[in-house]
């Protein structure tokens, strides 16, 4: 009874309250006492008949957006609606469900499809042609990449479909019979249903007057001007590449009527209708590096098979290149990707226990790379000394090591292993990263083109023979394999100067330069450091690998012969003077076809279930960017190059 009789009071002197605040500010009054204009805007969406009405096309537009970019669906009205509900406070817009977001992926797939056949369609001349097949989580899979130039001579990177299933199977007919069909028959249907909805709202012949392209522009004959078809290098995307080139020239036959091409010369129709074959040169690197990699591993594997016998197979001794540098990365890595790693005690301890010295970050391992098998030495080999430091004090109390502590710690002891890392290292700074860095920019440097590279390959065999006769040479900091370039290219001179300035910063501020530390180190070991040891290996393996891959470069069922001007290639530089001055700035690599198998890979592990139809959509997005607009960013507080 006490209880409600409190109540009561406290209601009652907050009654008066409020009729006090009502008088002393009369403008202050209840919700349902306010004026028209100050109540909340309701946008319905039915109208006076009860009929469900459209969205607007802005707001429609606004979702579409956050979903290209790979936002959950679950949080793009959420956030709609707390930006409106900032800058349009008296407006109430509806918003969607999770469900009807879901769907709408469906939709920024189309609109995507239909984006990009339409600038196919308007572009002056396709430059580049890429595919590649895959497969996701079970789906066969296909994706492909169009580098067109404009009429005001822009270039672009144009993705007809970000995937498509490949229900037919993946032999060399059935992908020419899926791009035929399902690439660009599709994009070619896609854009005359748009130009049907065009003309059925605005007249007959509107599309036409507004500077709509006609269908009929996307088709295999459009594969004929001056275009490089790009491709790995295996053996069915070459057979792909010759079938397409059959069923290109029979498109442009019967384009141009059958009586006007058979009045054609051959050097008419080649002057006229041109097709270049390429193979990507980051795969052409490739074979290279794994053949490099795989020889010095079974080197070692031999000069390390009695002693391998000792251990059992719990223990998990491999003598691996790429199986340690991964087992480091699961060990050591400052980002813990490994449950029973040690990356997060490592960082502490090195920091604390050895302030000023230097330290590289562990290379990332995830996923599959052969150039890994290079680029993961260099941090292996220069951290060494610090890991076993680190793992012996794990190994002496034996209750708290595990497998991958004593297997690290006996691997990263082995002279034979250390020899591996110290020569891997050698090739990764003389050869491998400036080979990519130049494979990167051909469709980026003045003057380059694909068949330029062959001239940079032509440079790599020559040092691969140098080596052979004398492994010493590797050792020797005169050795500069891609000198010839860098006089002839001032970007890779840059480049080459920037690798050199690169710093890394110690726990207590000293600054070290990467490169030139590690080249030091690997050339001429310092006392003390236990790699001085592994010298006689490091000319051994040095020596076969450079026969290794020499071996790769003249074998002539590879395309890497096919390049040389001592194997009479039929794609090398020196007898390619025209084609090179027609593939200009052209893409020498098929990396924008495999970054959408990167993209698909990623969208499709955050959002399992996900159909390959809306995953299309958004890694085609990942290319367009159709959605985006200019951001205004106020402060970029990434680091800065000085």
């Amino acid at each position: 009874m006490r209880l409600n009789t409190n109540l009561q009071a406290a209601e009652a002197e907050l009654k008066q309250l409020k009729r006090e605040r009502q008088q002393d500010a009369p403008e202050l009054q209840s919700e349902s006492e306010c004026e028209p204009e100050q109540q909340v805007l309701k946008r319905p969406r039915r109208d006076e008949l009860g009929r469900w009405q459209a969205e607007s096309d802005e707001l429609r537009a606004l979702k579409w957006a956050q979903l290209a970019r790979g936002v959950a669906p679950s949080t793009v009205s959420a956030n709609i609606q707390d930006v409106l509900a900032i800058l349009t406070p008296d407006i109430d817009a509806p918003a969607s469900c999770q469900r009807q977001n879901k769907i709408m992926r469906g939709e920024v797939t189309l609109a995507g499809e239909a984006m990009a056949a339409f600038k196919f369609a308007k572009c002056k001349r396709v430059l580049c042609f890429g595919w590649d097949e895959s497969t996701k989580f079970g789906d066969a899979v296909f994706s492909c990449n169009f580098q067109v130039e404009h009429f005001d001579g822009t270039r672009e990177d144009l993705c007809l479909r970000g995937l498509s299933i490949m229900p037919e199977g993946g032999t060399s007919k059935a992908v020419l019979k899926h791009i035929e069909t399902r690439i660009l028959a599709y994009s070619r249907a896609t854009l005359a249903k748009w130009v049907e909805v065009h003309e059925k709202q605005h007249g007959l012949g509107s599309w036409a007057a507004a500077g709509g392209p006609s269908p009929e522009n996307i088709g295999l004959h459009r594969l004929c001007e001056d275009t490089v078809l790009m491709t790995d290098t295996c053996n069915g995307a070459r057979c792909t590449k010759r079938l397409l080139t059959e069923s290109i020239v029979q498109a442009i036959a019967e384009k141009v009527g059958k009586e006007a091409w058979e009045a054609m010369s051959v050097e008419e129709r080649n002057e006229k209708y041109r097709i270049h074959r390429g193979d990507c040169w980051q795969h052409l690197r490739n074979i290279i590096i794994d053949a490099m990699a795989v020889k010095g591993n079974e080197l070692i594997k031999a000069a390390l098979e009695d002693d391998l016998t000792e251990f059992s197979s719990y223990e998990r001794i491999e003598v691996d290149g790429s199986s340690v540098i991964r087992g480091a990365f699961k060990h050591f890595h400052h980002g813990g990707e490994y449950a029973k790693g040690r990356g997060r005690e490592f960082s502490a301890w090195h920091k604390q226990e050895h302030p000023s010295l230097m330290f590289i970050a562990f290379e990332r391992a995830m996923g599959s790379r052969q150039d890994l098998a290079f680029d993961g030495c260099v941090a292996l080999y220069w951290n060494r000394i610090l890991c076993l430091e680190f793992l012996r004090g794990y190994i002496d109390c034996p209750k708290s090591q595990n497998v991958l502590d004593k297997s690290l710690y006996t691997q990263l002891r082995c002279n034979e292993f250390v020899a591996l890392l110290r020569v891997n290292t050698l090739w990764c700074y003389v050869f491998s990263d400036p080979f990519r860095w130049l494979s990167g920019k051909t469709s980026k440097l003045a003057g380059w083109s694909l068949y330029k590279m062959g001239w940079v390959l032509e440079l790599a065999e020559k040092a691969m023979q140098e080596i052979e006769e004398s492994p010493e040479r590797l050792l020797d900091p005169a050795l500069d394999i891609f000198k010839p370039v860098a006089e002839e290219l001032p970007e890779f001179a840059a480049w080459r100067a920037e690798q050199l300035e690169k710093e890394v910063t110690a726990a207590d501020g000293t600054r070290y330069y990467v490169a030139r530390e590690v080249l030091r180190e690997a050339r001429t070991p310092r006392p003390g450091s236990g790699n001085e040891q592994a010298k006689a290996k490091t000319l051994e393996l040095a020596k076969a690998q450079a026969t290794r891959a020499l071996e790769k470069m003249h074998d002539k069922r590879l395309a890497l012969a096919d390049k040389l001007s001592s194997q009479d290639g039929e794609n090398a530089y020196s007898s390619n003077a025209d084609a090179h001055a027609r593939t200009l700035g052209v893409h020498g690599t098929n990396d924008d076809v495999e970054n959408k198998f990167a993209s698909a890979d990623y969208t499709m592990r955050t959002y399992r279930g996900i159909s390959v139809l809306n995953t299309s959509g958004i890694v085609q997005q990942r290319t367009a960017h159709d959605f985006d607009r200019p951001l205004n960013v106020v402060s970029d507080r990434r680091k800065r190059k000085v």
